[in-house]
């Protein structure tokens, strides 16, 4: 049995993976969808959502669709403990994103630790993205003894999975890994986002900018606004979608945004339909994601698919030449005309990350990856 492991309060995330998932079992491993078991917690919130009270009936209608039982949901730390220890040296278990255990992410680790090297080598995490900074980092005998336990188990796990390849060679670095993989989840992203392609600009149409997709403070929205206030007065319309991150945060970037921008400045904090924000991104001329750390690959991988112009910096930017794409930098934003910034990518630029992202982003090669990760085998069941 393949157990997934997913926060299910990160309702704007985990719905759509476990929808490919079952879409691709056929194809990823041999038991096909039964080979499945899904682990739901929901006793652990998600402070950056504004969602208060998540509906589970979405997860509900998933497994519905599929006429698919294996799944359980998590109402709190026992049954969470109770659920893990069920699972043999012989299941294999995919952690996707960090967990915790009675509110501590570090007795999580530690129970892992415990299970010890034959569970651990069943087991592969996925990062949605990789912090600076560890528990190394910190002073103090507990901390050294906490990233310990954690680079034991990390090291110990079967893959552990990153989405970018600066993140791999950062977690590589910060725990002295040799496991280290990046993949993404399967999904024929390129046909997806493809059908969601806008038409040719015409001239003198307002020039649609959105920044960033969320309200942290890494993503540096109001550096981004000062790049961006010399074109105040031109025909723009700045967009910030602010449904998730710091509250704090999001009443600054709000204030600041229209202080500079005015009714140009258009932000909104509910999260909405996935089929409404690929509308939204294909009617866009320009994204930018002044993070430097990995982040916003949706919106990023979209663009690539679409050729929509992007001005990304440090991580994604690096891991994006990495895979061979062509895309502007932020740095560039300081210096560049109006009429430079919002010209639409060249056609060789087009065409060369069209190849890329239909090599890329579809299905196929991500189907390899997975198959690899649940240890694919056509000779046991």
């Amino acid at each position: 049995m393949i157990y997934h492991l997913f926060n299910a309060n990160v309702v704007h995330h985990t719905p759509g993976m476990i929808e490919r998932i079952l879409q691709y079992a056929s194809q990823t491993n041999y038991g096909g969808v039964n080979e499945h078991f899904f682990l739901l917690t929901t006793y652990t919130k998600v402070s950056y959502l504004t969602i208060n009270d998540v509906n589970y009936v979405i997860y509900e209608e998933i497994f519905k669709n599929n006429r698919f039982v294996n799944y359980i949901f998590l109402s709190n730390s026992f049954n969470y403990l109770n659920s893990l220890f069920k699972i043999s040296k012989k299941d294999t278990l995919i952690i996707h994103d960090t967990s915790s255990l009675f509110g501590r992410s570090h007795l999580f680790w530690l129970f892992l630790f415990l299970r010890g090297k034959n569970f651990c080598k069943k087991v592969s995490i996925v990062n949605w993205g990789v912090p600076d900074g560890t528990l190394k980092d910190k002073s103090g005998i507990i901390y050294r003894i906490l990233f310990a336990i954690k680079k034991n188990v990390l090291n110990n796990f079967r893959f552990v999975i990153t989405m970018s390849s600066d993140d791999e060679e950062k977690i590589k670095k910060q725990y002295e890994l040799k496991n280290v993989i990046t993949a993404n989840y399967v999904k024929d992203a390129y046909n997806e986002y493809k059908s969601g392609i806008k038409k040719t600009n015409i001239e003198n149409q307002t020039t649609k900018i959105m920044i960033s997709h969320s309200a942290f403070e890494q993503h540096n929205h109001i550096q981004t606004f000062k790049l961006l206030e010399r074109f105040k007065d031109e025909n723009i319309q700045i967009i910030c979608p602010l449904s998730y991150g710091n509250p704090d945060y999001v009443k600054r970037v709000i204030k600041e945004g229209k202080r500079i921008f005015g009714k140009k400045f258009i932000y909104f904090q509910d999260l909405i339909p996935r089929d409404d924000y690929n509308n939204l991104l294909a009617s866009l001329n320009i994204f930018i994601a002044n993070a430097s750390i990995q982040t916003g690959l949706y919106v990023i991988h979209f663009g690539l698919c679409t050729g929509l112009k992007m001005y990304l910096r440090d991580n994604n930017y690096n891991s994006i030449k990495l895979l061979g794409f062509k895309t502007n930098n932020v740095r560039e934003l300081g210096t560049i005309s109006f009429s430079e910034f919002k010209s639409q990518n060249e056609m060789n630029w087009l065409e060369h990350n069209d190849k890329r992202a239909k090599e890329i982003f579809s299905a196929d090669e991500k189907i390899k990856i997975w198959k690899n990760i649940y240890n694919y085998n056509p000779k046991t069941k």
